[in-house]
């Protein structure tokens, strides 16, 4: 994948695929609603599953909401032995009384409330901004803490060389392992050691959580990234994005925990669906009235193979959503070891 020979933790971040709220106009606040995916939907799913067969996962994370965990399905059919953990805190932000809402009618009564959306769906039943990101953020430190810092630690303890900085490891705050994945945060010990076995997690989940999560990447975290290549636009249906975490060494023999942008927002996959979709449905008109209904998801996998290499950083980003685009939320519940 051209990742480089430091990459300990890579991050495979995908929206789930298109629903019918999704293309609803006006425009529909979708949050936490349930929804499944439209027919549409199925097809993008399939071609992102496609897309990812030849990467090795070694966990799948996915949203508990349906179009979430159909969006995963599709894509387990190419990874059947790959552990897959369901969890809450992946859900899209919380929108309380303004979620399946048209965002006309929803503007109608933030105007008449004269309030900011984040302080009505605060005060009714949602989450605020600050509770929304704190969810993501805190799913984040503990992906960084069992699949990076936690096997670090015990590859030190292994050796049995570096006892002092072993222990600082062990002993640091679980607050701390999310800064500690960041550029710049140095972690004090020797080169020579054996490699830490690099590690590829994928994230399934939804458009306003991939946005708070780049934005905690980017803005706290200082990620590595080439501002003209990265596309900062809401996140497309089945929008694939990759991070990677490296040991950068430094000329001392010490390294540092360097993190950086692969891919962001890249929907290469869907190439020809649209046309694939427009020239059925000229067809069926053509020949007799056809209602597409999602198929139902059978449980057919193929195996794994070796990963593919990604051509390009970013697609083009589409057009800016109102100022509401982190739609979505959820509740919190540990992780599922």
């Amino acid at each position: 994948m051209g990742l480089g020979k430091n990459v300990c933790l890579v991050l495979t971040l995908v929206r789930h695929a298109e629903t019918d709220l999704d293309t609803k106009i006006p425009r529909v606040l979708q949050g936490q609603s349930d929804t499944t995916l439209s027919g549409v939907g199925i097809k993008q799913a399939e071609s992102l599953g496609w897309r990812l067969r030849k990467y090795h996962f070694n966990h799948i994370y996915t949203s508990d909401l349906q179009r979430a965990i159909q969006t995963t399905d599709e894509i387990r059919k190419h990874h059947p032995s790959t552990p897959v953990t369901v969890e809450q805190r992946l859900r899209e932000k919380n929108l309380g009384d303004l979620t399946g809402m048209s965002w006309s009618d929803a503007k109608q009564i933030l105007k008449i409330e004269d309030v900011h959306l984040d302080d009505h769906i605060g005060g009714h039943g949602g989450e605020t901004k600050t509770e929304f990101y704190e969810r993501v953020t805190n799913f984040y430190s503990d992906i960084i803490n069992q699949h990076l810092i936690q096997p670090h630690a015990e590859m030190l303890e292994s050796i049995q060389t570096l006892p002092e900085e072993t222990s600082k490891l062990k002993e640091a705050p679980f607050s701390d392992a999310a800064s500690m994945a960041s550029m710049g945060s140095l972690c004090s010990v020797r080169s020579g050691m054996p490699k830490l076995k690099q590690v590829h997690v994928l994230v399934v989940t939804h458009g306003g959580w991939i946005q708070a999560f780049s934005q905690h990447l980017l803005q706290e975290l200082n990620f590595n990234f080439i501002p003209s290549d990265i596309h900062l636009g809401f996140p497309k249906n089945t929008g694939v994005y990759r991070f990677t975490i490296a040991k950068a060494t430094k000329p001392d023999g010490d390294y540092e925990w360097e993190g950086s942008v692969k891919l962001m927002n890249c929907v290469s996959h869907m190439a020809g669906i649209s046309k694939k979709v427009m020239k059925e449905s000229s067809s069926h008109l053509s020949l007799q009235s056809i209602t597409e209904s999602p198929r139902p998801i059978r449980k057919v996998y193929s195996k794994n193979a070796e990963p593919e290499t990604e051509s390009k950083v970013g697609q083009t980003a589409e057009p800016p959503r109102p100022a509401s685009n982190a739609i979505a939320g959820g509740t919190q519940r540990s992780l599922g070891w």
